[in-house]
């Protein structure tokens, strides 16, 4: 079975000081499992796009959202390309 059953995005903003934990909390959405029916195994999968700014930044919410947005879409190719 291949397929999309659910596609949704969401959008969160975390404040810290470095980015040491985008690669931890990315490891764990690289590990998310799967679902069975007892028929079939689906993978769960979800894609993450990040944006920083630090106190200099000039960079307006607007710009930050699309900087993110654009690094999720990424991902998601690069997942879709490991797959096929």
């Amino acid at each position: 079975m291949k397929g999309i059953f659910m596609e949704k995005s969401f959008l969160f903003t975390v404040l810290w000081k470095d980015e040491m934990y985008i690669g931890d909390i990315s490891e764990m959405m690289d590990n998310l499992g799967c679902i069975t029916d007892g028929n079939n195994i689906v993978p769960i999968t979800a894609a993450m796009g990040y944006a920083m700014q630090n106190d200099n930044s000039t960079k307006d919410i607007n710009e930050i959202i699309r900087e993110a947005d654009s690094r999720m879409y990424e991902k998601k190719r690069s997942m879709k390309h490991l797959k096929a």
